[in-house]
C-alpha cells in the first residue's frame, strides 16, 4: 500500500550518496577530485598530458578530477605521479609524448623536486643541530 508520503528528497539523496562516497575513498585511500587535479596542477600539465603519461583515457581522467571514483589500482597510480621523482620517470617513459614535450615537462618536475629538496633542507638541519 502507498500512502503518498515522501520521506526523502533529491538533495537528501544526494547528501547521503556524496557522504557514502567519501567514506569509501577514506577507508580505502582513494584521492578525492581535488587531490587529482592537485597531482597535475603541481607540474603544470594539463588533463590531457597527464592522461597519457598515467596510461589512461582522457574522459577516465577528467571524470575522476570531476568526482568519479577510479578503481583502486588506478588511484595508487595517481598518487605515485603525486610524488616528483616518481613522476619523472613517468614521463621519461611515456611513449606518446615527443621529445619536446618530455623535455619541458622534466623540467617542470625537476623544477618541484628542487623546491621539494629546499623545503626539506631545513627540516634535516633542525633535526641534525
Amino acid at each position: 500500500m502507498n500512502s503518498g508520503e515522501s520521506f526523502t528528497d533529491t538533495s537528501t539523496d544526494e547528501i547521503n550518496i556524496t557522504q557514502v562516497h567519501n567514506q569509501y575513498r577514506e577507508r580505502l585511500n582513494i584521492p578525492f577530485p581535488e587531490e587529482i587535479e592537485r597531482a597535475r596542477n603541481q607540474y603544470g600539465i594539463p588533463a590531457s598530458k597527464m592522461s597519457l603519461i598515467l596510461g589512461f583515457g582522457l574522459n577516465f581522467y577528467r571524470l575522476w578530477e570531476a568526482g568519479e571514483i577510479p578503481l583502486l589500482s588506478n588511484s595508487k597510480l595517481i598518487q605515485l605521479a603525486a610524488n616528483p621523482a616518481i613522476f619523472k620517470t613517468m614521463v621519461e617513459r611515456c611513449d606518446a609524448l615527443n621529445e619536446t614535450t618530455k623535455a619541458k615537462y622534466i623540467a617542470r618536475v625537476n623544477n618541484q623536486i628542487t623546491k621539494q629538496r629546499s623545503r626539506l633542507l631545513p627540516e634535516i638541519f633542525e633535526a641534525i643541530f
